[in-house]
């Protein structure tokens, strides 16, 4: 059972298991904790990629503050760990 939850190619994990422990009311209590896992992972990945793609829209904008006042794009990369790809996109 260990080898399909962690194998297997489920498109909605959580409907799997609960599907399964519905059926294997012994395996029950143990499944509904992965489940639980599961859905704590994906809050987790969530809430990272969130923060980053904050992060990213704050340092953009401060890049473009600093273009705006003419400070050296040397220490505008060096700051905002901008490329100069982007830099010169913005």
């Amino acid at each position: 059972m260990n080898y399909l939850i962690q194998k297997g190619n489920a498109k909605n994990a959580m409907q799997f298991i609960t599907k399964i422990a519905k059926k294997s009311e012994k395996h029950e209590s143990i499944l509904m904790t992965i489940a639980q896992a599961l859905r704590q992972e994906g809050m987790q990945q969530g809430i990272q990629k969130g923060n980053m793609e904050g992060g990213k829209e704050t340092t953009v904008k401060l890049a473009k503050q600093f273009l705006s006042k003419s400070v050296d794009r040397s220490i505008i990369k060096s700051v905002t760990r901008l490329s100069d790809d982007e830099l010169n996109r913005l």
